[in-house]
């Protein structure tokens, strides 16, 4: 599927778009785990638990084949298990990252001046090339990937192994507290703030809670699957009733 936007309209998105493709890049590099192994001499060598390139490539990609006609929610989730980038696009149907990397198949752009514009910035190297390097360097280094269709998005999840706990953080290499912070599932959240007050949109909810909207819909799918909480009315003007 091909999107084209109005140039002005596509100017605003690729100065967003390159202003934040480093900073996710840099937030990723900061909170995942780095072992060091040592080098010639007295030198070091710092190796990341995911190859640097292949999270680079996705999240390049996550920002290049986004869905842009409405209100486009860019995430990136660590946990102690894995690292995922959410992309607010629809991948094409029928297709996979896997049959992209694995087979000769010709990119498919959702808008041509977005890519064209980070392919002569260099965050895109070569059209189509982006899945065949990740899928070749998880090969290498042994790291377990997949991808997930979602209302809409996409997905793409790095699996990690946390037998590694040695961090670098500006040039420090700290060593990872075993006890984690705890936090309130966010279902349960939603489910306490809906108690006191069953009229709050998912918009009002997000702010509330400090999470994405996309975040707060998953939590009310699992409150509505288990059957917590029932829609009465539209979503403009109805309310959440708790049962």
């Amino acid at each position: 599927m091909q999107i084209n936007c109005y140039p002005y309209y596509c100017i605003i998105i690729i100065i967003n778009i390159i202003n934040l493709i480093p900073k996710s890049y840099s937030y990723i590099k900061e909170h995942i785990n780095w072992r060091v192994e040592n080098g010639d001499g007295t030198s070091r060598i710092e190796i990341p638990e995911i190859p640097i390139e292949a999270i680079r490539e996705i999240v390049v990609n996550s920002f290049a084949h986004a869905d842009y006609r409405g209100i486009s929610e860019n995430e990136i989730d660590i946990t102690p298990t894995i690292l995922e980038i959410y992309n607010p696009g629809e991948f094409p149907s029928g297709l996979s990252p896997e049959m992209f990397a694995r087979q000769k198949i010709k990119s498919m752009p959702r808008n041509k001046i977005i890519l064209n514009t980070l392919y002569k910035s260099k965050d895109v190297e070569i059209f189509g090339s982006g899945f065949r390097k990740v899928f070749s360097l998880c090969d290498k280094y042994n790291i377990k990937i997949n991808s997930v269709s979602d209302n809409g998005g996409f997905s793409f999840l790095f699996y990690r192994d946390n037998s590694t706990n040695n961090v670098t953080i500006n040039g420090t290499i700290n060593v990872t507290e075993k006890k984690q912070k705890t936090e309130t599932p966010t279902d349960i959240s939603v489910y306490m703030l809906l108690k006191e007050d069953p009229t709050l949109t998912r918009d009002v909810l997000a702010i509330k809670t400090g999470k994405t909207v996309r975040t707060i819909q998953r939590a009310l799918d699992k409150l509505y699957r288990e059957g917590k909480i029932r829609r009465i009315g539209s979503n403009k003007a109805g309310y959440w009733e708790i049962l």
